[in-house]
């Protein structure tokens, strides 16, 4: 299989010697800063309003998450 001591396209098998397109033109990248965010917005509204509760469930504290619903201008 093998054809020396460098390896060659030919020498790997069928499905991995084929080029895939590496991305697609319709993905979008979000911002972790959104992604943030609508985690946040999401767990509160899933807990109908208990931001206690949902800063447990995020794993940050209480205070982190009214500097992170300041931080993103979220009526309290």
């Amino acid at each position: 299989m093998n054809s020396g001591p460098i390896l060659h396209s030919f020498d790997l098998p069928d499905g991995i010697s084929r080029r895939q397109p590496t991305s697609t033109p319709a993905m979008r990248i979000a911002r972790i800063a959104d992604m943030e965010r609508d985690a946040i917005l999401g767990a509160i509204k899933q807990l109908n309003g208990d931001k206690l509760m949902a800063s447990r469930l995020l794993g940050i504290g209480k205070t982190t998450l009214y500097r992170k619903l300041k931080h993103y201008q979220v009526s309290q």
